[in-house]
């Protein structure tokens, strides 16, 4: 019996256990499908060409499950390109197996010999062993580094970051601000922008957490939302998102490879923001969003998400001082810049802001006969804040809305979010179930327990006061210690004299970019209030520093005045936590 199994095994009186797959799957595995495949096929036409049997001995069935080795070994290996490498080698050796070696050369024995299924069940324990020995051989070779370099294979998420370094190193502001750049990149890239219908989301403060209400909200209606904001907090794919699912490493590769391609040429260079924003309306337009929640980078007349023709909504949330250099030095200035993203006859909803900032916004809505909705704060009832989030009513919406988050500033951004989604069509429902699942990170954020860290992006005065106020609401009664750092070009000491208000002792960091704030400096501002404080040359170290203190004081710590730092925030609370001086919540 046993001489009879291993005949139909290999069409010989032995079993051969060789390792004749490995250079086909390594081959599909490194350089693609197509390659994989004509090595397989290649291989076992030249294999048996040279053997006693001839040309003539060719098994068809057999020759196309050698080269469905190399190909199944490449498409595993693009599917998960994103994924490191153990799993990716793995799923990519098994599959080639389970498709070539267990199910089409085993049809191919059957047909072409008589070989019983019963006995042909016998090749998978078999090929499924070789498999896992050539996994283990395959990864010995690629984790050595030296087969890794020779085939430049690489982990899948380093594809993504070589891209992102390329975008990175654009400009970041172009010689001269003005739409035509970004306009020659999308007629370049076949205007993918005019597939998609808009939310355009302006604003001094509030507009990254009005786009996630509404992102939520809209979601909840059965569209596919889009969603483009700005900055990133831990990952450059949280930019461009459909819903909750920021963009695959994958498809960031793909799409950044194919705006390369368009902006070569260029007369005028194209800056980082134009860049990915143009890279955004690729993908969306590939995904086929219902709507998309566009986020304006920087003012509106001149921003490069201002290439778009009409959206369907135009939002301008919160106006303040901020980025005067570029946008002016008055509200009334900035509210110009801001009010340049009104289109001909699509309604503006208006968030909380000066009255010189409305006057000429209504203004400028006048002379594009753009109907006007601010938000009626006087709507909102009940309102009251928890370290959890906001609990409120609003009047004819509904009298039991939570938001996860946290702050009175949290619940007029709720009710700029509520107006622009009523203007859109949803239902009251809609906007609760929607409201109560967003999540925003770096905005009061609880991060840990034992002892307590917030995060908060506050960046700017509007949002420094924003942030005290929450401060005072959550912690009534307490002074907690401060974490901060901030940029050189912002209104740094405006912002300080607010969390000085509330901090007991401040630990100065610089973010680590070149516009931040030097600590030594930062700490000589709040030394001028009166309040103790002291530079550190690291996050990590001022954080661990302001740990310990916390759990001896029995005091919250929050972080706050830049977005920019809460990368490493993260990182140095994931190594706190496995020491043992916090418990971390979430990342």
């Amino acid at each position: 019996m046993i001489a009879y199994v291993c005949k139909y095994l290999t069409i010989t009186p032995t079993i051969r256990v060789t390792f004749e797959n490995l250079p086909v799957i390594l081959s599909g595995f490194a350089f693609g499908p197509v390659t994989g495949m004509l090595t397989g096929l290649g291989a076992d036409i030249l294999n048996t060409a040279v053997s006693q049997y001839g040309i003539a001995g060719i098994n068809p069935i057999i020759t196309a499950g050698a080269g469905l080795v190399g190909l199944t070994a490449g498409v595993t290996s693009r599917l998960l390109q994103n994924r490191r490498i153990t799993p990716r080698l793995a799923c990519a050796v098994f599959a080639s197996h389970a498709a070539g070696n267990m199910v089409l050369k085993s049809v191919g024995l059957h047909v072409y010999y008589g070989t019983p299924y019963s006995v042909l069940a016998l090749r998978v324990p078999l090929y499924l062993a070789i498999a896992a020995a050539e996994f283990a051989l395959l990864y010995t070779l690629l984790k050595s580094g030296a087969l890794r370099r020779t085939l430049r294979i690489r982990d899948g998420s380093s594809g993504a970051a070589r891209e992102v370094e390329y975008v990175h190193s654009l400009e970041k502001f172009g010689s001269r601000p003005g739409l035509e750049t970004i306009t020659e990149l999308c007629r370049r890239l076949g205007d993918p922008q005019d597939k998609l219908k808009f939310v355009h989301v302006a604003g001094t403060n509030g507009k990254g957490s009005v786009s996630a209400m509404l992102t939520a909200v809209l979601g909840e209606g059965g569209r596919r939302v889009g969603r483009y904001t700005s900055p990133y907090v831990l990952r450059f794919n949280e930019r461009i998102a459909v819903g909750d699912r920021p963009i695959s490493d994958a498809d960031l590769v793909r799409v950044i490879r194919r705006v390369r391609r368009a902006a070569r040429g260029m007369e005028r260079p194209v800056t980082e923001f134009e860049f990915i924003t143009a890279a955004a309306f690729v993908y969306f337009a590939k995904k086929k969003c219902d709507v998309v929640v566009l986020e304006v980078g920087l003012g509106g007349r001149l921003d490069a998400t201002n290439v778009i023709k009409t959206p369907v909504l135009s939002v301008i949330c919160g106006i303040d001082l901020d980025h005067t250099a570029v946008l002016g030095g008055t509200v009334a200035e900035i509210a110009a810049e801001k009010g340049g993203i009104i289109k001909d006859g699509v309604p503006l909803v208006c968030g909380e802001m000066p009255d010189e900032a409305a006057d000429v916004l209504r203004g400028i809505a006048n002379e594009k006969n753009a109907p006007v909705i601010f938000a009626d704060l006087t709507r909102l009832h009940d309102g009251k804040v928890t370290p959890d989030g906001c609990e409120f009513g609003v009047r004819d919406c509904g009298e039991k809305l939570f938001l996860p988050l946290v702050g009175e500033h949290q619940m007029r951004n709720a009710m700029t979010a509520v107006t622009a989604a009523e203007a859109l069509g949803s239902t009251a429902e809609e906007i609760a179930r929607g409201l109560a699942r967003v999540r925003w990170k770096a905005r009061f954020e609880t991060l840990t327990r034992e002892p307590t860290v917030i995060y908060d992006g506050a960046h700017n005065p509007q949002g420094a006061r924003a942030a005290r106020a929450a401060v005072e609401a959550v912690f009534p009664g307490q002074k907690p210690l401060l974490l901060t750092a901030t940029m050189s070009d912002k209104d740094y000491r405006s912002c300080a004299a607010e969390f000085a208000a509330f901090a007991s002792r401040v630990y100065c960091v610089s973010a680590g970019s070149p516009r931040s704030l030097g600590a030594a400096e930062l700490a000589a501002v709040y030394a001028g209030l009166g309040v103790s404080s002291e530079a550190f040359g690291s996050v990590e170290e001022a954080l661990f520093a302001a740990l310990r203190e916390a759990k001896s004081a029995g005091l919250p710590l929050v972080c706050a005045g830049t977005l920019y730092a809460y990368a490493d925030v993260v990182r140095a609370l994931e190594k706190a936590a496995a020491q043992g001086l916090c418990v971390l919540l979430t990342t």
